[in-house]
């Protein structure tokens, strides 16, 4: 038998925004984010979304504006932020509101959507599920951005100032404010930065341990990070406006704080040492890391969880989820599903992922080949080929309509070919276990309506699923069948 999920190999995404567009940035090349500089030298003749160059600790950094390239209204402000990224080619500057989060996130939920030759806009070929938002985010992929017109990049070969510097072990740190304090940890203890949750307290509070947060069905052990380090009381400004989720394979914590300020990389060399008699803990700190942008004292994350509160808390915490987790999953045999969720005219839809051979955005020109009255109107040029598209929400009795520009086409093939079928937004991919017995479950008819008010019906069938949280019962709709049952009814009304 199979059981829940596995443990996997976690890569970690910085999640920028521009506008109303939010990507994941691989952290292997995301180098820092800094505040923008004060001038950039254009370039002539080059496209809007370019900004031009400027100088980054003796190099001259190439910078686009993000939200411009993806056609976003900046009402002529500038970037809040500039992303520097670090690839194999060289480095170039990207202009975005902010970073928005830090997600950790298995090579499973990374899905391929396309061919790297697909829509022109595309920025990458894959889709990426935030763990706890359930947002679907595009993962940013250097490649496709340095082919797109007046991208450029700063080669390796033209700053060879830096390369004593590049041949020392460089870190990401992670920046916050802390009521008055900044701060800053080694990002490779951060395992999520998520909205500030309630904080459900327990009967065992403390002044630095305030009770649990749940996360995925997991409880966390919550503290007030200002008494653990020992730093001089203050009064908190606001109220914290995120939740660092900290920890290793073997325990997790979460800590409160005012702001996630940057990312930054340095090596060792560019810290401070902090003289002992200045902190009344200075075991839990490596240094001062100075910087035009502020000076941050850089916290000892392997202190920080190694202290006995820290780890008496977090004991607790999963032994609440070990008597939690008695449930008996055995007794039939697991698989392993990845399920999509879309909606369309309002209604909320489960399909298999394995079943989407691509997902695009809206054309802007739709031909008109078929009945208007009838379940397929419009047909779409995608990717050098004529697709029927059916627009969903007239299977479920909804009057047909103009697809809205910010609709979405799921492309799916079946033994005729390739259709799409036109759908509001997507909501999630979830991974679940699916039991192979569904015996005694609500099960459609397989395909054997015969009438278009039918099919949604006919294909829809339950199963019983495990998620992280739950065992519950899912209803899937058969995409691929469901393209046959319209092809073999528009083939016998014609």
């Amino acid at each position: 038998m199979s059981g829940p999920l596995q443990a996997e190999a976690l890569a970690i995404y910085g999640v920028v925004n521009a506008g109303r567009a939010r990507l994941a940035v691989p952290i292997a090349i995301l180098q820092e984010v800094i505040v923008p500089p004060t001038r950039f030298t254009t370039d002539f003749g080059a496209p809007d979304h370019v900004l031009g160059t400027f100088n980054l600790r003796g190099s001259a950094i190439p910078t686009i504006d993000l939200r411009r390239l993806l056609g976003e209204d900046t009402d002529g402000t500038p970037p809040g932020h500039i992303v520097i990224l670090r690839t194999d080619q060289g480095r170039m500057g990207m202009g975005v509101d902010g970073i928005g989060s830090m997600i950790r996130s298995p090579a499973s939920h990374l899905h391929r959507v396309a061919d790297a030759q697909g829509e022109a806009h595309r920025l990458g070929t894959h889709l990426l599920m935030a763990p706890d938002s359930q947002d679907i985010l595009a993962v940013l992929d250097p490649e496709t951005l340095a082919a797109r017109p007046g991208v450029r990049l700063l080669r390796e070969s033209d700053t060879l100032g830096e390369a004593a510097v590049d041949d020392q072990m460089q870190r990401f740190f992670l920046h916050f404010d802390l009521g008055p304090h900044r701060l800053c940890i080694d990002i490779a203890a951060v395992q999520q930065i998520i909205p500030h949750p309630p904080i459900e307290v327990t009967a065992l509070v403390t002044e630095s341990f305030k009770g649990m947060v749940h996360l995925r069905g997991r409880s966390i052990a919550a503290f007030d990070l200002r008494n653990l380090l020992a730093l001089p009381p203050h009064d908190m400004p606001d109220a914290p406006a995120h939740m660092l989720i900290l920890g290793n394979t073997a325990m997790r914590c979460a800590i409160s704080v005012n702001a996630v300020v940057r990312l930054s990389q340095h090596t060792d060399a560019a810290l401070e040492p902090i003289p002992p008699q200045s902190l009344r803990l200075p075991k839990m700190f490596q240094g001062l890391l100075a910087q035009e942008q502020g000076d941050a004292l850089l916290i000892d994350h392997t202190a920080l969880l190694a202290d006995s509160t820290i780890t008496a808390a977090c004991r607790l915490c999963q032994g609440i989820d070990d008597s939690a987790a008695a449930r008996d999953v055995a007794g039939g045999a697991w698989s392993k599903l990845d399920v999509l969720s879309f909606e369309s005219a309002g209604q909320s839809y489960n399909t298999r992922l394995s079943a989407i051979r691509d997902i695009t955005p809206m054309p802007q020109t739709l031909l008109r080949l078929g009945d208007p009255l009838s379940l397929s109107p419009y047909t779409a040029r995608l990717n050098n080929r004529l697709v029927p598209l059916i627009h969903l929400r007239t299977l479920a009795g909804q009057a047909q309509c103009a697809p809205a520009p910010q609709s979405l086409i799921l492309l799916v093939e079946d033994e005729a070919g390739v259709v799409g079928f036109i759908v509001d937004r997507l909501d999630a991919i979830r991974h679940v276990m699916l039991s192979d017995d569904t015996k005694g479950i609500e099960a459609g008819n397989g395909g054997s309506a015969t009438t278009p008010e039918a099919f949604l019906a006919g294909r829809t069938q339950q199963h019983v699923v495990q998620t992280k949280d739950k065992q519950m019962t899912l209803k899937l709709l058969d995409l691929v069948g469901l393209s046959q049952d319209v092809t073999n009814w528009l083939t016998h009304a014609a």
